[in-house]
């Protein structure tokens, strides 16, 4: 073979060996950067409400009610559910309101923090978790219940239920009370007969103290 044919032959494998390693690159798939969330914000103001459920108080009337709960697969409509919260030198304060046809031992409504979760249903369970610790009681949380209806009974027509929660900052934020605390809230219930989980934020929530 003469050398003019083997540098050509030398050329074309060189070109087809630089053709691959552009193909490889070009199949490398990009690192996805995650999609920065818009957090929901629900304001609370300065307040010490009375701690027995009603929404019916100067306090929540001039609190900010949260926006809708919406469906978590977003496909349906859902029983109005909102959140609204205030605070004291002591304590952070929410309530939780669920307009419900059918009140079921097993509905309930969660707030969850970076410090612990609360879950309260509207046959009067509370459950609390904030590390190790899960008695609510030795925790300082409190909480109060106003239900409009008859639980796990068919023969009265249900409308709605309330619940006041109180925790302590202590619980909440040990290092100091901050301007804005990350929460996240979310009912289970039922609708038709199949589950329902709506929720207020999918997991960029907050509350801001003002």
């Amino acid at each position: 073979m003469s050398l003019a044919i083997r540098l050509e032959v030398l050329v074309i494998a060189l070109g087809a060996m630089s053709a691959g390693c552009r193909d490889d690159r070009a199949a490398t798939p990009k690192a996805v950067k995650p999609v920065p969330c818009a957090p929901a914000v629900l304001s609370a103001k300065r307040g010490t409400p009375i701690v027995d459920g009603k929404l019916d108080n100067p306090v929540w009337h001039a609190a900010e009610a949260s926006t809708p709960f919406i469906d978590e697969q977003r496909n349906r409509p859902v029983p109005h559910t909102e959140a609204r919260a205030c605070w004291d030198d002591g304590s952070l304060f929410v309530l939780l309101y669920a307009a419900d046809e059918e009140l079921r031992a097993s509905d309930r409504v969660r707030i969850e923090f970076d410090a612990g979760r609360i879950e309260a249903s509207p046959d009067g369970k509370l459950y609390c978790r904030f590390g190790a610790e899960s008695d609510c009681a030795a925790l300082g949380v409190k909480a109060a219940l106003d239900v409009d209806g008859d639980v796990d009974a068919t023969a009265k027509e249900d409308e709605e239920w309330t619940v006041v929660i109180s925790v302590p900052w202590s619980r909440l934020a040990p290092s100091g009370r901050p301007s804005e605390l990350p929460v996240s809230f979310r009912r289970d219930d039922s609708l038709a007969g199949e589950p329902l989980r709506t929720v207020w934020s999918r997991g960029c929530g907050a509350i801001r103290l003002e």
